[in-house]
């Protein structure tokens, strides 16, 4: 499960062979059910996951209502609501399996320690995380503006393991449009 998380991460650097098992043996595989719900908002942020396989949804509360999905966390992505973290505060997303999900965890406080025995790992963590912030960005700018069927059709293109494994309304509260009109968009789009 670990080499996954090395072959992505000396995309960003040169690990040397001594280092890797060092390296894997500071992350814990752990799986998670379709449904579970890794942390709340309003909890303070503790660990950084890396996504090995599955799918992970950022979840923002509204009130009286069910959580909107803000985005759709990928495989080989690293996952953690960092400025809660850093700022010591409440994040205020939370995050959920919508999928059976196998990811490697490593405590916020282990991966420091990790970034004094290891320091090019740091960069290479960093510039990881912002590709995946910056893909994230772009990917929720491209739907702005278009209409319901553009952004399900845009969703197919770009998120497609999104389409074909997230609940009909998570999708659509992500798209922002109703579960109806999502339902109407995929029958059209099926003949």
């Amino acid at each position: 499960m670990n080499s996954r998380l090395m072959h992505h991460l000396q995309r960003f650097t040169t690990i040397p062979k001594a280092d890797q098992l060092l390296i894997r043996q500071a992350f814990t595989p752990i799986m998670y059910k379709a449904g579970h719900i890794l942390s709340k908002a309003g909890e303070k942020a503790t660990v950084l996951y890396f996504i090995n396989k599955g799918l992970l949804e950022i979840t923002l509360p509204r009130a009286g209502q069910r959580d909107a999905i803000y985005y759709f966390m990928r495989e080989h992505q690293f996952m953690g609501f960092l400025y809660s973290y850093y700022d010591d505060v409440p994040a205020l997303q939370g995050l959920k399996a919508i999928v059976d999900t196998e990811l490697l965890s490593i405590a916020i406080a282990d991966l420091h320690t990790l970034y004094i025995s290891f320091p090019y790992l740091k960069d290479a963590i960093n510039k990881m995380t912002h590709v995946t912030m910056a893909d994230m960005i772009n990917c929720k700018n491209a739907y702005l503006g278009l209409t319901a069927i553009q952004k399900y059709q845009l969703l197919l293109e770009l998120q497609p393991e999104v389409a074909m494994a997230a609940a009909l309304g998570d999708i659509a509260s992500y798209l922002d449009i109703t579960p109806q009109s999502l339902s109407r968009i995929r029958r059209q789009l099926s003949r």
